[in-house]
């Protein structure tokens, strides 16, 4: 089940692609400027040589910062994990705190490999393959270095075998030689390719848990939460995207 995932360097090995792949869903990721972006997530594709005519390179009026040594505008890359101070406008995936005030971070890509099955994490509920069925799951381990700081942030997707799903998680590791305060860490930040979705949350109290709400994705922030400290019959830390007229199939 290798071919779960396929990795490709059409430019050089500082620049590979992945595509993630079962047949029934899609994860395309490639190397730009230094950053992982996402080329394309949902419908399955066909795989090719190169994925590369999927990444955003056009002129773009009033974009003021661009990626040192390169023509690409950095606020219109699909970043994976996108940070805070290197021109990138989307709400940070991490933001670290240095000793001196400092919250600037460049992650940059160093590397990956390929491990069968998922892994567990530890003291979190995940999904997980069966003991011994190592093949039902192929997982692409991603490491983004901030060389100044030392900061080092390993992405890890999962592709299921016989499931349209990827699992998505992030681990952050101080590997500097001074101290880094954690400030913020997601385990997911993905652009979406157009604005037509809507989302569903699920609110409700005892003996009506689970009520979806669901409203149009609009500009501005929506988010789900709760001050409780738990999740329960009030508050579900679920949100689920789809278009308008999706179905359970």
């Amino acid at each position: 089940m290798n071919d779960l995932i396929t990795v490709r360097e059409p430019e050089s090995p500082a620049c590979p692609q992945f595509h993630l792949t079962n047949g029934k869903v899609s994860m395309i990721l490639a190397v730009a400027a230094g950053k992982l972006v996402n080329l394309h997530t949902g419908a399955p594709m066909p795989d090719r040589g190169d994925f590369g005519y999927l990444l955003e390179d056009r002129f773009r009026v009033l974009a003021t910062v661009r990626q040192d040594g390169d023509s690409r505008y950095v606020e219109f890359l699909r970043q994976e994990f996108p940070e805070y101070g290197r021109g990138d406008f989307r709400l940070p995936a991490v933001s670290v705190a240095q000793p001196n005030g400092s919250r600037l971070t460049d992650l940059k890509y160093a590397g990956y490999r390929i491990e069968a099955g998922k892994p567990r994490l530890a003291g979190l509920p995940a999904t997980r393959v069966d003991d011994g069925d190592e093949d039902a799951a192929r997982t692409l381990f991603v490491d983004l270095r901030d060389d100044l700081t030392g900061l080092t942030v390993t992405l890890a997707y999962t592709i299921f075998r016989d499931e349209p799903v990827i699992a998505r998680s992030a681990v952050a590791r101080n590997d500097g030689d001074g101290p880094l305060d954690l400030e913020r860490i997601m385990s997911l930040s993905l652009d979406l390719p157009d604005r037509d979705w809507t989302m569903t949350e699920f609110m409700g109290a005892w003996a009506r848990e689970r009520r979806p709400f669901t409203q149009p994705l609009h500009p501005g922030v929506q988010g789900v939460g709760s001050l409780r400290g738990a999740s329960g019959p009030f508050a579900n830390p679920t949100a689920v995207f789809a278009r308008p007229h999706a179905d359970e199939d």
